[in-house]
């Protein structure tokens, strides 16, 4: 690759990583969630891309642990990759919520498992200029329902 092939690579790292956001209102919701629930992620793709993306959010302070595909040799929703999931989970941790913004690859997989899920898909207007529409599919405590944000 020559010096100008190099320079555009470049560019496209740096142009690709200040695109990186998170959902609106996904950083106050882990917030909640993470004061008195361990957050994990899970998530399709290549690990350093994946974790740098979580990590340039800013939600990477929230997520006590990350489930990669690439990490996890299986992508979701297979059954592999979901039970690879459901093997780290302890005794004690009895309620696993998947908030996800596909309905195959995160809802209907969750809900195949039992475990409730909150899909996210773009469609009202959160003021800023784009639209987020989360539906709430299963039997889901609020995050503001239980913890400090209860008392």
């Amino acid at each position: 690759m020559g010096a100008s092939g190099e320079d555009g690579a470049r560019q496209f790292v740096r142009y690709r990583q200040a695109l990186v956001r998170s959902f609106p209102g996904a950083a106050v919701f882990m917030e909640r969630m993470a004061c008195d629930h361990e957050v994990w992620l899970i998530t399709n793709g290549a690990s350093r891309l994946q974790r740098l993306k979580v990590s340039l959010s800013g939600l990477d302070q929230h997520v006590a642990r990350m489930f990669v595909s690439s990490e996890v040799g299986y992508a979701k929703p297979h059954p592999r990759f979901l039970q690879a999931v459901s093997d780290a989970l302890t005794r004690d941790q009895t309620v696993c919520l998947v908030v996800g913004d596909s309905l195959d690859g995160d809802v209907l997989s969750a809900l195949g498992r039992g475990w409730p899920a909150v899909h996210l898909c773009g469609d009202l207007d959160d003021g800023d200029g784009t639209r987020t529409r989360v539906s709430v599919i299963g039997d889901v405590v609020s995050p503001c329902a239980h913890g400090a944000a209860a008392s």
